[in-house]
Order: structure tokens, then sequence, then C-alpha cells
């Protein structure tokens, strides 16, 4: 959504919101995503069948599923949790005023208490997941056969993180053999920023490796 300065929405996007409206009030639908499209109308057809009135939207994120159903015709309660502090501030902005859409802070669990989160400098992965202590394990163990067997070097592409590189690059370094430091990525089907549930809930996967200029 394009932004001015003053804080109101563009007068493209505005105009373009009203004709998808005016749309689909005629049995139109306008859509580059018909997966979506037809997600959109089962899910409504659900909301309608079993008149749910109390949806709880666990893994919030940024709001992106409560506004979904806001947009289509679902007016009945909203509770929303999310634990990140920066996308539950967006999670709030987007909630504005909205009486039936409540927001907690919070995870849901099957014990109450406290835990620390592994934050990264993104608004996504963040887990309660310590790295996982298998992997670490092995990290040594798969470094010295790789020495064994005349490797001259090694790479590491942790799946949608990096808590492993540290750790393998102390190892592979003490082994003698090249650490190649990497990761598999999640590249996203449209934007980065667009965190639709079940559209944007499949994404690519690249492995990235890091190179020495």
């Amino acid at each position: 959504m394009r932004i001015h300065s003053n804080g109101k929405r563009s007068p493209g996007k505005a105009v373009r919101d009203q004709i998808l409206r005016i749309a689909r009030r005629f049995g139109v639908f306008i859509t580059r995503e018909p997966d979506a499209l037809v997600y959109e109308q089962h899910l409504r057809r659900i909301l309608s069948a079993f008149e749910i009135n109390c949806v709880l939207d666990v893994g919030s994120y940024q709001g992106g599923f409560a506004k979904m159903l806001r947009r289509l015709g679902y007016m009945g309660l909203i509770v929303s949790f999310e634990p990140a502090q920066s996308n539950f501030d967006v999670l709030e902005a987007e909630r504005g005023s909205d009486g039936k859409w409540r927001a907690h802070q919070l995870a849901l669990g099957a014990t109450t208490g406290t835990k620390t989160m592994q934050v990264f400098s993104g608004t996504t992965f963040h887990s309660f997941l310590r790295p996982s202590e298998y992997g670490l394990s092995r990290i040594p163990e798969i470094t010295q056969r790789a020495a064994a067997e005349g490797m001259p070097a090694l790479a590491l592409t942790d799946h949608g993180a990096m808590y492993c590189a540290i750790p393998f690059y102390k190892a592979a370094t003490a082994a003698g053999i090249k650490p190649i430091i990497g990761v598999e990525t999640y590249v996203a089907p449209r934007r980065h920023t667009d965190k639709e549930p079940r559209l944007d809930a499949n994404p690519y996967h690249m492995i990235l490796l890091a190179r020495n200029r």
C-alpha cells in the first residue's frame, strides 16, 4: 500500500479498491491470484454455513488474516495473538478502532509462563525454539569427516536461519578446511511485505552462499 507523508492512502490505491468493491457486488472478481480468490470464497462459505461469530487468530503477525476477514464481510469477534513486539505494534495500528478485534501480545501454549524468543532482524522467523542441539552436536563430526576425506571446503546452509554459522565456522577452521557460510532462504511469491494467508504461505526456496571478493 502506498502511503503519503500525511499518512493517507494514495489516490490511485483508493480508486482501485473502490473499483474492486463495486465489481464484486456484481459478481465480477478481478485478481492476479486466482488461487487466493478460490480460498477467499471457500472461507466466506465456511463463515456463513457455520455461523461463526468468533475467530482466534494465532500467530497473527501484522494482522493480515484479520483484515482479510473484514474484507470478506465477517463482522464477528476476532482475537489476535502475536508475541513479537515489532509485529504487535503494527497489529495494534491496523486494528485501530475496531471494537470487535482484540489483540494480545502473547503466544499460546500448553503451559503458562515466560520464554526467551529468538528474534531475527526482519519481521519473520522469530521462534521460541533454540538451534537444534542435534545439529550443533554433529558439526564437529561432519567437519572432521570432510577433512579426513581431503575435502578443501565445506558448506552449511541452515533452513531459514543462520543459528549454526558461527559454530560451523569455528569447527571447520579448526579442522583445517574452508567454511562456506550459507543459508536456505525463502523467496516471496509476490512482494516480501505481502503476508496474506495461503496466498503467501508457500514461498520458493533459494540457497545463498557467501563469497569473498
